[in-house]
Formats: C-alpha cells, structure tokens, sequence
C-alpha cells in the first residue's frame, strides 16, 4: 500500500553511439544517468528513498 501523499520522483536520461565497420558486425556503447526517489508519508514529510545511478554499457554483436 502507497502513502495517500507520496510523491515519487524519476528521470533518466541515455546517450548511445553505434559503430558498424562492416556489413556482419556492429559495436555500441551505452551511458545512461538516472534518479530514483520517493517522498512524503502521512501527515509528515518523509524521503523513504533517494538515489541516482549511473550505468555504462558496451556490446558487440556479430551477424551470421
């Protein structure tokens, strides 16, 4: 059950970059910065969370 004031509070943002050499493989690199937060409570102010992430991701894909 939520708190009838709760507040949530979320955002990201994602930047990716692909690079494709030739017609059978392709290289991406992923940068996602995010926050995740939730507050209020009942009949006081409460923060019950808050945190921001940062990710990073690299893959490589092959096509056969």
């Amino acid at each position: 059950m939520v708190a009838p004031d709760r507040h949530d509070d979320v955002y990201s943002a994602r930047v990716a970059a692909t690079y494709t050499p030739v017609d059978y493989a392709d290289f991406s690199l992923i940068y996602e910065y995010g926050r995740r937060g939730a507050t209020g409570g009942i009949g006081i102010q409460t923060e019950f969370f808050n945190y921001n992430f940062d990710s990073i991701s690299a893959t490589a894909r092959l096509y056969f």
